[in-house]
């Protein structure tokens, strides 16, 4: 038995595959196989969309519909905010490092050792005393965020 379901598009959704499928038949070279009518076009992209959602739901299939949906229709727009909030975080971490380097420097000046910016070397290089110094400010940056994470977190305040 042959079980076929017949369905009703409404006037927004019949728009927007008509406007598809022109623009498929006028660019035949982005779309995959033969494109013979808008039913087969529309049960592409359904079956597509579908096993998508299958997908998705086998890897957690505690996610609600609405988060999944975002997540399928707008990855691009969430993975640039990510990246950007990952930069942003990064670049704050940056400015705590320079914040500690200058209370260093302070307490250098106070030492009497105004010449010792000639005695750098790259903080980059493994087992210079500039290197020691990065990788301590790292841990202490770091060490602050988890405190500020947490602090933040007992008080209900959201980071982002």
């Amino acid at each position: 038995m042959n079980d076929r379901l017949a369905l009703k598009l409404n006037a927004n959704n019949t728009k927007m595959i008509d406007q598809l499928f022109n623009f498929l038949e006028e660019n035949p070279e982005l779309f995959e196989g033969n494109l013979s009518s808008k039913s087969a076009l529309v049960n592409m992209l359904v079956t597509d969309y579908i096993a998508a959602l299958i997908k998705q739901w086998n890897d957690n299939p505690k996610i609600f519909y609405s988060d999944l949906k975002r997540r399928l229709l707008f990855k691009n727009k969430e993975d640039k905010t990510t990246k950007l909030i990952k930069l942003e975080h990064s670049q704050m971490d940056r400015i705590n490092m320079i914040l500690y380097l200058l209370m260093d420097t302070n307490q250098a000046i106070l030492r009497s050792d105004k010449k010792s910016y000639l005695h750098l070397n790259s903080m980059f290089e493994s087992g210079n005393l500039e290197n020691e110094v990065f990788a301590k400010l790292a841990d202490l940056v770091e060490q602050d965020n988890q405190k500020l994470f947490k602090k933040n977190h007992r008080q209900g305040q959201n980071l982002l």
